[in-house]
C-alpha cells in the first residue's frame, strides 16, 4: 500500500510536468507543487527503507503463509474426521437414517 502511494506521488509529479496548458510547461519552468510530489515520495521511501517495513511486510507475508498451510491441513483433517464419523454411523446404524 506504501508502495503504491509512493508509485502515485511520483505518477502525479509527472503528469503535472506534461500537461501543455501549464504555464510552467509553456515557459519551461519547474513545476513547483511536482517537485514537492516527488519529494514527499523521496521521503517516504527513505522512511519505508530506514524503518525496515518491507522486512516486516516481507516476514508477515511469510508468516501468513505457513498459517494458512496450516489451516489448510486442518481442513482435511476436518474431512477425513467427518468421513470417519459417517462411516462409524452407517455401521451402527446400518445405513438406516434417523
Amino acid at each position: 500500500m506504501t508502495e503504491d502511494l509512493v508509485e502515485r506521488l511520483r505518477k502525479r509529479a509527472e503528469i503535472r510536468r506534461n500537461i501543455p496548458t501549464r504555464k510552467s510547461v509553456q515557459n519551461g519552468e519547474p513545476d513547483r507543487i511536482a517537485d514537492l510530489l516527488e519529494e514527499a515520495a523521496d521521503a517516504l521511501e527513505a522512511t519505508i527503507s530506514s524503518t525496515g517495513y518491507l522486512d516486516v511486510n516481507r516476514r508477515l507475508n511469510k508468516e501468513w503463509a505457513i498459517q494458512n498451510e496450516k489451516i489448510q491441513m486442518l481442513e482435511k483433517e476436518c474431512a477425513a474426521l467427518r468421513q470417519q464419523l459417517r462411516q462409524m454411523e452407517y455401521q451402527t446404524y446400518g445405513g438406516v437414517s434417523q
